[in-house]
């Protein structure tokens, strides 16, 4: 990868984080797949993941670190569903934001916790697609193991760049075709990670452009939810 594009993504993929359940075993102590980011919102952090990486599980078991040497979970105190503005367009509800309980969280923890900050946002990727390339990073099944010796899973990040695919048929959503899979052979886990564009030009700036929620290798596109609607449905949270 060019120094420049990953220099662009900067403090970006810190925000992505591997998603964990406590299993009461102690032979194995966590468990899980997919991926989840954080973000920062009207001064809340939330974190963002697929319904579907979570929606069979008890969120009470949800563990998320901070950072990768951090042995405690970061606290959350809240969860909120999305409102399926048609239930035949079931992409939309695919999205569970979780709220993390601030107060709880230790001060030396949330200074190296590091979350996207949606009011840095912009959208000139939907209007100029061409100068943009698109990221996505998360943690495929395929890249965890268990480590016994410190009862953990290990987890590794993997990036995928591409370009912004035709109009998706599905509403609220976009696709990318995926150029370079940087060695990985199944898409399976990146559900719930963040898509960022890039621009091309010699300025990198770099924007969230929505969450991964299903792709194919054998297609060679992932489908993502709009930003737009991510936000939509972060400010029905401040409302709930």
């Amino acid at each position: 990868m060019i120094p420049a594009f990953e220099a662009a993504l900067g403090n970006l993929r810190q925000s992505a984080k591997p998603i964990l359940f406590a299993t009461g075993l102690d032979e194995a102590p966590y468990a899980g797949a997919g991926t989840g980011f954080l973000v920062l919102f009207h001064g809340g952090v939330y974190l963002l993941t697929a319904n579907h990486v979570v929606d069979r599980e008890n969120l009470d078991d949800l563990v998320i670190f901070p950072t990768e040497k951090s042995s405690e979970s970061i606290p959350f105190d809240a969860r909120f569903s999305v409102l399926k503005p048609d239930p035949k367009q079931n992409d939309f509800g695919d999205l569970t934001i979780v709220r993390v309980a601030l107060d709880k969280l230790d001060m030396a923890e949330r200074s190296l916790m590091h979350a996207i900050r949606l009011d840095t946002m912009h959208d000139q990727w939907r209007t100029e697609p061409g100068e943009y390339q698109f990221a996505c990073f998360g943690y495929p099944t395929e890249a965890r193991e268990v480590d016994y010796g410190k009862y953990r899973i290990l987890s590794t990040q993997h990036l995928l760049v591409g370009r912004l695919a035709p109009a998706s048929s599905a509403q609220h959503c976009f696709e990318i075709d995926i150029d370079d899979f940087n060695n990985v052979s199944d898409l399976d886990g990146f559900s719930g990670s963040p898509v960022v564009a890039i621009s091309r030009s010699e300025h990198r700036d770099a924007s969230l452009c929505g969450m991964a929620i299903r792709g194919s290798k054998a297609n060679g596109r992932l489908r993502f939810i709009d930003v737009a609607a991510l936000l939509r449905a972060l400010e029905q949270t401040l409302d709930a």
